[in-house]
């Protein structure tokens, strides 16, 4: 046979599914992700306040 069959693919992406839903629950994950944001916002505000203000 020269690989899995279609069956074997689906399972594989709904555990995979179900591992990534389970890591995005993960209270320390999600505080990441947000402080991760906060730092992309406070940047993209710095480079658009340079930017604006042509310093």
């Amino acid at each position: 046979m020269s690989g899995p069959t279609e069956a074997e693919r689906v399972a594989a992406l709904q555990e995979q599914a179900a591992a990534d839903y389970a890591q995005a629950q993960d209270p320390a994950q999600q505080a990441a992700a947000r402080d991760q944001l906060a730092i992309a916002r406070t940047h993209g505000n710095e480079q658009a306040g340079t930017q604006e203000g042509g310093n």
